[in-house]
């Protein structure tokens, strides 16, 4: 009798542990733990590792007392839906989203759902429910669907259920609040003291390049370069994978200085550039500091590449330029800075004194030729036709009310025509 704790490396290069059972009297037995893990990330992988080997233990034990029941097929943390579930959340330290999907998965199933009853067509309808819910947003429903579809896909790689989690629909995240600096927010900030330096220094930096605070933590010195009297930052990106190169600001040098100056606190042969603590306590600092700089709402360390991106956009630089700066892989995930920043400008131009009242615009009335006119109707038929074929041979991306996204314009499709000839 033994049971040993086994890793299946998956195509994103984490590995998934798995117990390898085994008794004299029945047959080998893989049970899938539903923990995962990044073996580049130590302190993660270790922390996986243990729980396994906590889950080859508890097996151990149920083998010694009974080991029928221990490989029954049947046995109830394995035949029920919800109880596996519940195991995969705990497997993972029930994070909000497991643990309140849970909630509402007992609520919907009565507390326990046969695998052999676990189908598209159940998944639906637990969609449906979920959809029902007026107390939680869109962006909750979506959480709660992505964690059960990440629960049907581990109980179909385990063999207790036909593999369908890629067919459930999930739902459109609502837009989430952006906040951001302003000039005088990021001033106020820099002249407010921070309990922790190299915090303080790590968030001002990501406000001038827009770096996550994943690809911040891990920055080295060997990651900046200098070419031709520019300095650049050389790195990959930890979210994407993507390899990036960006030109440093002046005030991004300042700020990587005076980080240089925190590294006689630290072990010379540090070659990180930030050091900095952990994420949890990173958010304590940032939320005290924020308060006493008078902040109207609570930092975290993201609204820094919120506000390097709308900085940079309210300062001309092009969408597409930013986009690449933000190494988004798709432009329309840096179109929602732009939205800001085309809302500032209304707000802005409201705030103008209104010396003389506008005059009401006259009705200007066609005759009935003009309007009728059949021939210019086959024209305008035409131009859009023309400028439907174009945007969607240039791939362009469409706004909210259907027409074209062209740079930081939204055009239609007639409109489309005239500029593509106006570029020519």
């Amino acid at each position: 009798m033994s049971v040993s704790v086994r890793e299946k490396t998956l195509k994103n290069g984490r590995v998934s542990f798995y117990l390898d059972a085994r008794h004299d009297e029945f047959r080998r037995k893989w049970i899938n733990t539903g923990l995962k893990a990044d073996p580049q990330k130590k302190r993660e992988y270790r922390k996986a590792r243990r729980e396994a080997e906590a889950k080859a233990e508890e097996m151990e034990r149920r083998l010694r007392e009974d080991p029928a029941e221990a490989f029954e097929d049947k046995e109830k943390s394995h035949s029920d839906f919800v109880g596996y579930f519940e195991s995969a959340a705990k497997g993972r330290g029930f994070p909000p989203a497991w643990r309140n999907c849970l909630k509402h998965l007992r609520d919907f199933t009565g507390g326990q759902l046969l695998m052999k009853h676990v189908n598209k067509a159940w998944a639906e309808r637990f969609r449906q429910y979920i959809a029902t819910l007026e107390t939680v947003n869109n962006t909750t429903r979506h959480n709660y669907l992505v964690t059960l579809k990440i629960a049907l896909g581990e109980a179909a790689e385990a063999g207790y259920i036909r593999d369908f989690a890629s067919k459930v629909k999930t739902f459109k995240k609502a837009d989430p609040k952006i906040n951001f600096l302003t000039v005088d927010q990021i001033k106020r900030l820099d002249a407010t003291p921070c309990r922790k330096e190299t915090v303080k220094l790590a968030f001002l930096f990501g406000c001038f390049t827009g770096l996550r605070l994943s690809d911040v933590k891990k920055l080295q010195f060997s990651d900046i370069q200098k070419a031709d009297g520019i300095y650049y930052l050389s790195y990959k990106q930890t979210k994407t994978r993507q390899h990036e190169r960006a030109p440093l600001s002046e005030q991004a040098i300042h700020y990587l200085n005076q980080a240089t100056d925190q590294h006689i606190y630290h072990p010379e042969d540090e070659s990180r550039v930030f050091i900095l603590p952990t994420d949890v306590q990173i958010g304590k600092i940032l939320h005290q500091w924020s308060e006493e700089a008078g902040l109207p709402f609570r930092l975290h360390f993201h609204v820094s590449r919120h506000t390097f991106a709308v900085l940079a956009l309210a300062s001309g630089v092009d969408i597409y330029t930013v986009s690449k700066l933000l190494g988004h892989a798709d432009i329309a995930t840096t179109q929602r800075y732009a939205r800001i920043v085309d809302e500032s400008k209304v707000k802005a131009v409201k705030l103008f004194p209104v010396l003389h009242h506008r005059e009401p615009e006259p009705q200007i009335v066609l005759p009935p030729s003009e309007v009728d006119n059949d021939e210019d109707a086959v024209l305008i038929d035409k131009l859009i036709s023309k400028g439907e074929k174009i945007g969607k041979a240039l791939g362009l991306k469409r706004a909210d009310d259907g027409r074209f996204i062209l740079g930081n314009d939204v055009v239609s499709a007639g409109e489309l025509v005239l500029r593509i000839k106006e570029m020519v």
